[in-house]
């Protein structure tokens, strides 16, 4: 892993201790969905499960990571899925709520979005690949 794959491992660490824990339903999966992730994030969530061990209900554009159980990575979940029933906007459908205190309030959406934006890009530069005739970095 490279040193900006770590810095952006720390970075999302840090933000991660900042959101608090929901309570999901058991075996509910209705917020789950394409989930986009950092490179980082990638390499600790492993590779998906067998598309022939998946949920017999699987959708297309469904979550590579949920299984006939829920999440399979569930500690290690992308920060979108962390952020349901937490954040404005990507409220719980069965109004599930962070299990300790409030949501989050708005001036600590934004610091934890802005930051995992600029992780994001980083990571997309870090990651970046040259296609024949576009211009290098």
């Amino acid at each position: 892993m490279s040193a900006v794959d770590e810095k952006i491992g720390a970075m999302v660490l840090e933000l991660r201790e900042q959101i608090p824990q929901v309570e999901c339903i058991e075996g509910c999966h209705d917020c789950c969905g394409p989930a986009p992730c950092t490179h980082w994030e990638r390499e600790r969530m492993g590779a998906p499960p067998d598309p022939a061990q998946g949920r017999d209900d699987a959708q297309p554009g469904s979550c590579r990571w949920l299984g006939p159980s829920g999440c399979t990575v569930y500690e290690e979940r992308p920060m979108v899925c962390r952020l349901y029933g937490v954040v404005e906007g990507l409220a719980c459908p069965h109004q599930c709520r962070p299990t300790k205190g409030a949501r989050l309030a708005q001036g600590a959406q934004a610091r934890i979005i802005t930051r995992y934006s600029l992780a994001v890009f980083m990571d997309q530069l870090e990651h970046m690949t040259c296609v024949p005739g576009e211009v290098q970095r």
